[in-house]
């Protein structure tokens, strides 16, 4: 996959741009047609190129859905509590619901 012209894309969209992109079909090994993405549209990032080095500082504007199990998203809020939110450690702890303390 081209991670450069990925990071290009989602630089792009960020910045309100219209970026036409050809998904790759699994199924049949090349790209299946064109796709016309703009701004405000929902683009889903899987698998490893998602996670990128150099993509990730492209989509700081971004905002994103994880979907986590209960038990990672006790992990992902305690996180965020600590390192954006400004909890203490004991603060976030308790902040989690009771269900999730253990």
């Amino acid at each position: 996959y081209n991670l450069d012209q990925l990071y290009r894309d989602v630089t792009s969209l960020l910045r309100g741009d219209r970026v036409v992109v050809c998904p790759y079909d699994h199924s049949t090994g090349a790209p299946a047609g064109e796709v016309d993405l703009r701004s405000g549209d929902v683009v889903l990032l899987e698998g490893s190129h998602s996670f990128a080095p150099g993509l990730l500082p492209a989509m700081a504007g971004a905002r994103f859905f994880l979907p986590a199990e209960p038990r990672r998203a006790k992990g992902l809020r305690f996180i965020v509590d600590v390192t954006q939110r400004g909890y203490a450690f004991a603060e976030a702890f308790f902040h989690q619901e009771p269900e999730y303390r253990s």
